[in-house]
């Protein structure tokens, strides 16, 4: 909305939309020189079994070429912790329960207190493949808007800043046909944890599991006989 009444008439004409984002709107040839293409990728079932959905190139894409770029948000790992309450009768105390979902999507060093968040349209949808069949990785970005001296300050000023101003790029290392899934390297840390949490999975009472893990049918199955109260 306008910071002031006198340009109350122009948000009117325009809407506040452009009116809060003037420069939205750019000639064709700004675009060629200052945008980034974000349509390089497309969201389909991925060809991981369990995985949901993933991204697949949208063209052929050559090695070394930047396939997409995401603006990050930096977030405090402990802004995710999920907390239960519990009432003794005398006082109050928060039990730490777990992660919020978002967590799964973020990237960052596994001591670090800092973690960041991509956002960009489908770039979250890219799954991990394991080394020898991953063809992108993730490279801090060379698109000019990236403000490369943040990387140079200091954990307190990374966790007081309230404007976004990083970039990823995530930039494929083999060539990608059309129609083939991207897919990234999470990393040595993540693939053996990943592994840990498959093996250590209960599938009691599941008969219909593929690869080790139950699937929204096998749970269907499960409780189709019981009585909904």
């Amino acid at each position: 909305f306008p910071d002031n009444v006198e340009d109350v008439p122009d948000a009117i004409a325009i809407g506040t939309a452009r009116f809060s984002a003037r420069s939205s709107l750019q000639s064709v040839e700004f675009l060629q020189e200052n945008g980034a293409c974000l349509d390089n990728i497309i969201v389909g079932t991925s060809t991981i079994p369990q995985a949901g959905q993933g991204a697949f190139a949208s063209r052929t894409i050559r090695k070394g070429t930047t396939i997409t770029t995401a603006p990050v948000i930096t977030l405090e790992r402990e802004q995710l912790l999920l907390w239960d309450t519990i009432d003794d009768g005398n006082e109050t105390h928060f039990n730490h329960v777990g992660h919020q979902l978002l967590l799964n999507y973020c990237y960052g060093h596994e001591e670090s207190s800092l973690i960041f968040f991509p956002y960009s349209p489908s770039v979250n949808f890219i799954n991990h493949g394991i080394a020898d069949e991953a063809n992108a990785e993730i490279r801090w970005s060379t698109f000019p808007y990236h403000k490369s001296e943040w990387l140079n300050g200091t954990l307190q000023e990374a966790k007081d800043r309230t404007s976004t101003g990083l970039l990823f790029d995530i930039v494929a290392t083999k060539n990608i046909r059309r129609g083939e899934e991207v897919l990234l390297y999470y990393g040595h840390d993540w693939e053996e944890k990943w592994n840990q949490h498959v093996q250590g999975w209960g599938m009691t009472n599941f008969t219909h599991y593929n690869h080790g893990i139950p699937t929204t049918t096998d749970y269907n199955h499960a409780g189709k006989d019981e009585q909904v109260r």
